[in-house]
């Protein structure tokens, strides 16, 4: 159980002061790039991170580039550092092999990708591609 001192330091503290969210920083930082617009250029924020984001600048006569610019929040407003970099986006969507039962891809027909199953499994469990045994009731052993 707590003391009285504990409980008075728990409910008398000072609130916590409330960091900037996400959405906050989005949009200040759409409004100040929309700021920087003119007739030939609009820019548009693409990605927010945690230390720097990524924007779109469109003009009319070069096309459009992407720029990283480091940014934080003092006093409750968002200062952009000075330094710019041009970057490119990559996207890359990698498969994940070693986790799929056989290659992905239509090249591989469905009795490759059993016999792919087959060498994966414990050879006692081997999975047979020919045809089951045929069973006859009248007879009294399987035919094969």
């Amino acid at each position: 159980m707590k003391n009285e001192q504990e409980e008075h330091l728990m409910f008398n503290q000072k609130p916590e002061t409330n960091e900037t969210g996400y959405k906050t920083l989005i949009t200040d930082i759409q409004n100040k790039l929309n700021g920087m617009d003119s007739e030939t250029q609009s820019h548009y924020l693409k990605e927010t991170f945690e230390s720097y984001f990524v924007y779109e600048v469109q003009t009319r006569d070069s096309g459009n580039k992407l720029y990283k610019r480091n940014y934080e929040v003092v006093d409750g407003k968002i200062e952009f550092a000075d330094e710019i970099a041009e970057v490119q986006m990559k996207v890359d969507y990698v498969a994940m092999e070693e986790h799929l039962p056989y290659p992905i891809g239509p090249e591989k027909s469905e009795d490759e990708k059993l016999k792919h199953r087959e060498y994966e499994q414990d050879p006692k469990e081997q999975i047979s591609t020919s045809k089951p045994p045929m069973f006859d009731p009248n007879e009294k052993e399987v035919q094969k």
